[in-house]
């Protein structure tokens, strides 16, 4: 970003009447004068600015957990557990596909191609639908997920067969007419047309198979019917083959089937593996009996999946290729096909999309982070850094999602995992469960984990690992250190707490030694959480159950006048409303804003806790629908962020995200996965970039974010800028006036000095919705822009090239 010289007043009149002399300009002139003139200062902003647009969103999904591959038209698609992206393969460029592109869920179930439809057709784990055509167009399908069917109605399978995708569900065949993009009809085919979990549909030219799975009371088994049957909605017209029972037991459930080379396949309890010649089932002799098995066809391959493998086979049965755990880094193979030219593409559940021709393997996937988790995040100087892992319940029981520790920096993500940070790797306990950034060095950050200690990191990864071997931290036994949270005080020392014993705090000072403390006995069989230093450098604690420890160091040399009392819900001793606590965060004004069981409260005067004035918590009270009520009382808060404006953020366990005023008594936005591409309404984790004022939230269902109208103000107007500059005509959204002096006043004036609109900045950003006072569309020309910090001591103009 280029910077702006500061213009004088009278600079900029001087420039305006030397403009304005007595001669005559027709405007084309004017306008090729002022883009001139624009183009050659310093002052002109770069159109290649990479920055989300205002009001924008971005999903930041992880694409290594390949699970269904699929192509066409020149591109290959690739479904992860979590999100969808494609591969071009004449430019090898990728795009990702999200609600921000135009999907309408997320959680994929399957995807297929369609060449006779040129669509790629993408089944959501709640039964939604939605068919990408090869021109980028969108269409949703929702019929399914919005019927009430009892039991489960996801889709397992898909099969395109003239103009017709047949669907395979939990409760039965869905019929989808892809000409005339509607639901045709649904089969019932379980025995006296009750539902049948059918895993998957396979036609062998003139009849369907159908493999269904055991589901309570209802037992598994294969369906066969005449695909030119009119009545196939009948179960009657449905047989269950009875043949095969020589080999398997009658209530078995079918995974998968498939028809190819004049045979019927089929896995029975996800081990046996079945051929059928037409008149006898037999076992289909193959080089493993791992679980998970399936089989499908693709681009006239037969392929036989497993929990280890994918391998294909010609007409011939004769095994033309093998992707294995092993073949090349991290291999986990899930599905694959044969492509016209011979390579093969692969769904990895560790790669993303492996492209594999001959002995060469190249992995492909967008840039993510490494894993889905985002419990906890921090800001800084040089962007958001994430741990991935989590706890579920009070005791602090750890999730499955162990994928280290991500920076993004610069529309980048850096991911630090098992796969590339060896120390990272060679941790006993790999759950990262909160994170500090260092003030001072954005590409510096510390992490707590749940047993391996403190984890700081660099720019590569871990640098070291911190425990009771080698600093102050004190861990539930020999082998496990626990730590609660990490902060850092007005200094920049570090500050730990851990969980599970007496000396719980302790302090990585900025000389590179630490110091323990102990807070006493009565936390020694405690969790704690959520350790924040506040602005008089007093640690707060959440002693999880009991309430708020405050702890305050006071003289550093003298260690007998440490200070530390229980913050509780007796009057006079916090009057918190609940002990139940999920979050802290303090504000521009040195209140501490606390999010609870009960929503939302907060100290007005933390400086008064050991100094004997009143400390106790306040409910915000606000206004709904005309009707006077405490803010969030029925939410559980578990995530606050303060942004530059003061504002604050405010993510639910249930309801999504709430943004409020400075004071919290006036609702600005609501951001739910109904409203908005907030990817779940569990909201674990906040941060705010305090340079671009892009949120981040950290979900139960992975990370988005949403670019907001507030940054953080300097005292100097430095690196200042309007985006986007030129305004276009064809663009009618935000236009933002970035790096301003703190809340100052911007006003907008055209080349005559006629100001057309003003307003406050939000922190360190001002938006102009490009109207002026009376509402109108601003004519095309230059507009100056005028900055003016508070007592007028801090000044700067700017310009921004509007069209109309």
């Amino acid at each position: 970003m280029q910077t702006h010289n500061k213009i004088t007043q009278t600079a900029l009149q001087g420039f305006i009447n030397h403009f304005y002399m007595k001669v005559t300009f027709s405007i084309s002139q004017v306008l090729l004068f002022f883009v001139t003139w624009l183009a050659s200062s310093s002052a002109f902003a770069q159109t290649d600015n990479p920055m989300v647009g205002l009001d924008k969103w971005r999903i930041h999904l992880p694409y290594y957990q390949g699970k269904v591959v699929t192509g066409g038209n020149n591109v290959v698609y690739c479904a992860t557990q979590y999100g969808l992206f494609s591969y071009n393969k004449s430019d090898q460029s990728l795009e990702r596909y999200s609600r921000v592109t135009g999907l309408s869920d997320f959680e994929i179930s399957t995807i297929r191609y369609s060449a006779d439809d040129h669509l790629v057709l993408v089944a959501y784990q709640s039964a939604n639908i939605d068919l990408i055509y090869d021109d980028h167009t969108i269409l949703n399908l929702s019929d399914i997920t919005r019927k009430n069917i009892v039991g489960g109605k996801g889709i397992n399978n898909i099969l395109f067969l003239n103009h017709t995708a047949y669907l395979s569900c939990e409760f039965g065949i869905v019929v989808l007419d892809l000409i005339r993009k509607e639901i045709k009809d649904t089969y019932y085919i379980g025995t006296g047309g009750i539902s049948a979990n059918v895993s998957q549909l396979a036609y062998d030219g003139s009849k369907f198979y159908a493999s269904t799975i055991a589901k309570g009371t209802t037992p598994g088994g294969i369906y066969y019917a005449d695909a030119a049957n009119p009545t196939l909605f009948n179960f009657e017209s449905w047989t269950k083959d009875t043949t095969m029972y020589q080999l398997a037991d009658p209530g078995g459930s079918f995974t998968s089937i498939a028809a190819y080379s004049g045979k019927i396949f089929t896995v029975y309890s996800d081990t046996l593996k079945l051929v059928f010649d037409g008149t006898t089932w037999s076992d289909f002799v193959s080089f493993d009996h791992y679980a998970q098995s399936g089989f499908d066809v693709y681009n006239n391959y037969l392929m036989l999946k497993n929990v280890f493998s994918v391998a294909m086979y010609d007409a011939s049965l004769t095994r033309v290729a093998l992707f294995y755990t092993g073949l090349y880094p991290q291999a986990d193979p899930k599905f694959a096909f044969r492509d016209a030219d011979g390579s093969y593409w692969i769904a990895d559940g560790s790669n993303g999309l492996v492209h594999s021709s001959g002995t060469a393997f190249e992995s492909l996937h967008p840039n993510c982070p490494s894993g889905v988790g985002a419990y906890a995040m921090d800001s800084g100087t040089e962007g958001i850094w994430v741990a991935c892992g989590g706890l579920i319940g009070t005791g602090g029981i750890p999730t499955e999602e162990q994928k280290g520790t991500y920076w993004f920096k610069d529309n980048f993500w850096k991911a630090y995992f098992r796969e590339n940070d060896t120390i990272y790797n060679s941790l006993s306990d790999q759950n990262t469960i909160n994170i500090a950034v260092d003030p001072n060095n954005g590409k510096h950050a510390f992490v707590g984990s749940r047993g391996a200690g403190v984890l700081e990191y660099g720019e590569n990864g871990i640098t070291k690992v911190w425990n009771q071997n080698n600093s102050s931290l004190k861990g539930l036994d020999a082998n496990t250190v626990w730590v609660g949270g990490v902060d850092y005080d007005v200094d920049g020392n570090l500050w730990a707490v851990t969980n599970l014993n007496s000396q719980m705090l302790s302090e990585y000072k900025t000389d590179g030694t630490w110091k323990g403390f102990n807070i006493g006995a009565t936390y020694a069989d405690k969790y704690v959480f959520n350790l924040l230093v506040d602005s008089y450098n007093q640690k707060w604690i959440n002693a999880r159950g009991l309430g708020l420890v405050v702890f305050n160091e006071n003289d550093p040399a003298n260690p007998n006048d440490d200070n530390n009392t229980l913050l509780t819900t007796t009057a006079g001793h916090g009057g918190l409303p609940t002990a139940d606590i999920y979050s802290l965060a303090e504000d521009k004004d040195q209140a501490i804003w606390i999010g609870s069981s009960a929503g939302v409260f907060v100290i007005y005067n933390p400086g008064n806790i050991f100094s004997g004035g009143n400390y106790d918590a306040q409910k915000v009270l606000i206004e709904q629908d005309g009707h006077a009520q405490y803010l969030l009382e029925t939410e559980y808060v578990t995530a606050i962020a303060v942004d530059g404006a003061n504002r604050k953020w405010f993510g639910t366990l249930n309801s999504g995200v709430f943004l409020m005023s400075a004071d919290a008594t006036k609702l600005i936005h609501i951001f739910n996965s109904d409203n908005s591409p907030l990817l779940s309404n569990d909201v674990q984790s906040i941060a705010i970039d305090p340079v671009t004022g892009e949120v981040f939230f950290g979900t139960d269902k992975g990370i988005c974010s949403y670019r907001a109208d507030a940054t953080e103000g300097g005292e100097t107007c430095d690196n200042y800028f309007v985006f986007p500059n030129p305004v276009r005509h064809e663009y009618h959204g935000p236009i933002a006036v970035k790096g301003l002096v703190k809340n100052a006043s911007v006003k907008i004036a055209d080349v005559s000095g006629q100001v057309v609109y003003q307003t406050k900045a939000n922190g360190g950003e001002a938006v102009w919705d490009g109207n002026n006072f009376n509402g109108d569309r601003a004519h095309t020309g230059v507009y100056m822009v005028y900055v003016t910090n508070e007592d007028g001591s801090e000044t700067c103009v700017t310009k921004v090239l509007f069209t109309n």
